[in-house]
């Protein structure tokens, strides 16, 4: 009669920690389904990121350019040193859409081997040269020779090298610049690209300016020459005269 009470107890202890065993499980499930759908969502935004990355540089990732040194030259002048790079500028266009605010930068950068510069710092020095052009067409390419000067002597390019950047807007108006060594990246538009556009579309704003200026004098001419004949034979007269007539009537 006195042992029941023990096993009912035993029972009711074993119960408990089945039900505890049981919620511990159930418990570490649904933090491990938690965990995996929170590395999914991390997965599928990261995806995500990257594709979009991906289609905003696409057009971009389609803008070549390169230089071809073919000579260099030292000016040591002591109040104004000069060091001057001679070679072949080429540039080509793979996309299917125009590049537009094209500007090509001309760099002496610190030497790099194997990605690693020869320096503690890279110390870019930039030509005060700059080439701009309007837009580059869908699939075309062009070339043309180019010599860059840099304000530096002899001595400061010991350890730097040439690097050509270019920077344009693509076809969604979004800003990049591309160097020679695989750099590429989103940029506002500097000053020096906007004032090297400018200056390289003065010319031809102003032979529009000029073209319209004789074509309005071209125009004015004729229109005189027409009213000279319209005098000579009378046209004219006639026809205020019959306007007269027409409003009388």
């Amino acid at each position: 009669m006195l042992a029941e009470p023990a096993v009912h107890t035993r029972s009711m202890l074993a119960s408990s920690a089945t039900d505890a065993a049981v919620a511990i499980g159930t418990s570490a499930a649904a933090v491990a389904a938690l965990a995996t759908l929170a590395f999914l969502c991390y997965q599928w935004a990261r995806d995500r990121s990257e594709r979009r990355i991906q289609e905003e540089q696409k057009q971009a990732s389609r803008i070549s350019c390169w230089f071809t040194q073919t000579s260099s030259k030292y000016s040591n002048v002591l109040e104004t040193p000069e060091f001057r790079v001679t070679g072949k500028l080429e540039w080509l266009n793979r996309s299917d859409d125009p590049v537009y605010s094209v500007t090509f930068i001309g760099l002496l950068a610190t030497q790099e081997i194997r990605g690693f510069p020869l320096g503690r710092k890279r110390r870019p020095i930039e030509s005060p040269d700059f080439i701009a052009m309007p837009v580059i067409a869908p699939r075309d390419k062009g070339a043309r020779e180019y010599t860059w000067t840099f304000p530096v002597d002899q001595a400061s390019t010991i350890a730097t090298e040439f690097v050509l950047g270019w920077d344009f807007n693509d076809a969604s108006g979004v800003t990049w610049l591309k160097t020679s060594r695989g750099h590429m990246t989103k940029v506002k538009p500097s000053p020096e690209a906007r004032d090297a556009l400018i200056t390289a579309l003065l010319p031809k704003i102003q032979d529009l300016a000029k073209e319209a200026e004789d074509t309005s004098k071209l125009a004015t001419k004729m229109a005189g020459e027409a009213t000279e004949i319209a005098d000579k034979y009378g046209l004219q007269n006639e026809g205020e005269t019959e306007v007269s007539d027409n409003s009388e009537n």
